[in-house]
């Protein structure tokens, strides 16, 4: 009976364990999506040539945003000067859009809207509501394109004013250089953000 109850405490130990891990680590991950910036740029279609477009779209973006953002520090001054240049932003779409030769629709705005959990090449962004820039070009109906507008991570060439190391704490690089693949912790965050996505969802319609 003794070694019954034991076990039983010793399971619910574990569970209060993992339990308190998932909070302190979905506790990280906020901090993370409220200070990071990012770019969403949707194509007209996922013909080889739209998509090539949503590339050509993106670089001009990033190259006219580089020089807008030069003082930001944090990313409420980023954010903050998207939404004061959205119209510049948004001629600077066009106008690349009609130097590859289309005459697409696009839109320019930013939104708080859900992403899933995404590996770049040295960093994982965990799953849930980011403030994005988005760049949505004729239909928006194809493959789109996302990344970090801040800090500014997005191409290498970009000029890396502030880095995560910058504004984020020790427990929160650790999760950005984490692997998902390796991490479970990633896998319970995603499911989590989705099921509140889709009541937020709910409630709206």
């Amino acid at each position: 009976m003794k070694k019954h109850i034991f076990e039983i405490s010793l399971l619910i130990s574990f569970c209060l364990t993992i339990a308190l891990s998932l909070i302190s680590f979905e506790k990280d991950c906020v901090s993370i999506r409220e200070n990071v910036f990012r770019l969403h740029v949707v194509a007209n279609s996922n013909s080889k040539e739209d998509q090539e477009l949503k590339l050509y779209v993106r670089d001009r973006i990033l190259s006219e945003f580089q020089k807008l953002k030069a003082d930001c520090q944090t990313k409420n001054q980023a954010e903050k000067t998207a939404e004061e240049n959205l119209s510049l932003l948004k001629k600077t779409a066009e106008k690349a859009i009609k130097e590859k030769g289309y005459s697409y629709n696009v839109d320019v705005l930013i939104e708080n809207c859900f992403f899933p959990t995404k590996t770049y090449d040295n960093f994982t962004l965990p799953a849930g509501s980011y403030d994005a820039l988005r760049i949505l070009i004729g239909s928006a109906e194809g493959k789109n394109w996302w990344c970090v507008m801040f800090p500014s991570l997005c191409i290498p060439a970009a000029q890396k004013e502030t880095t995560f190391s910058d504004i984020l704490s020790e427990d929160e690089l650790k999760i950005i250089n984490s692997k998902p693949k390796y991490e479970i912790r990633f896998w319970f965050v995603e499911k989590f953000q989705l099921m509140k996505e889709k009541l937020k969802n709910k409630t709206k319609s």
